[in-house]
């Protein structure tokens, strides 16, 4: 009986961890402006832009994968360009995301007309200052 009672707890601790670490399901972003923004991840932008007035997800794996050479500690540098699909990108500046749990740092930036706040893990709103 010991022993059931132990590997029941084992289970349920590696679940609860694997959980954890998870990061969020999806990276959301709120586009309160009148551009069409995008991150920018090791020379790649991500599949889906975020179209003005519109709020756009993309799946957390999607991320992941873009960051398939993460710094350190599974840290992915990103940067946030605005009007980003013409030959002038606005950019808004450098964020770092945790792929484990989908904390955005800085949480708040601001940067050229433009201010990237965040919400949650793994979710921002851009505004136009």
């Amino acid at each position: 009986m010991k022993k059931i009672i132990t590997s029941i707890a084992a289970l349920t601790i590696t679940l609860s961890s694997a959980v954890a670490l998870a990061g969020p399901e999806e990276l959301v972003t709120h586009n309160d402006t009148d551009l069409v923004a995008n991150v920018l991840i090791d020379e790649r932008f991500l599949s889906v832009p975020s179209t003005p007035h519109k709020t756009s997800a993309i799946h957390w794996y999607m991320v992941r994968s873009a960051c398939y050479r993460p710094s350190q500690h599974d840290i992915c540098p990103a940067t946030i360009l605005m009007d980003y699909n013409t030959p002038h990108p606005i950019v808004l500046g450098d964020i770092k995301m945790n792929l484990n749990t989908g904390e955005i740092i800085p949480a708040h930036l601001s940067n050229n007309g433009y201010t990237m706040t965040v919400n949650g893990p793994g979710e921002f709103t851009l505004t136009k200052d």
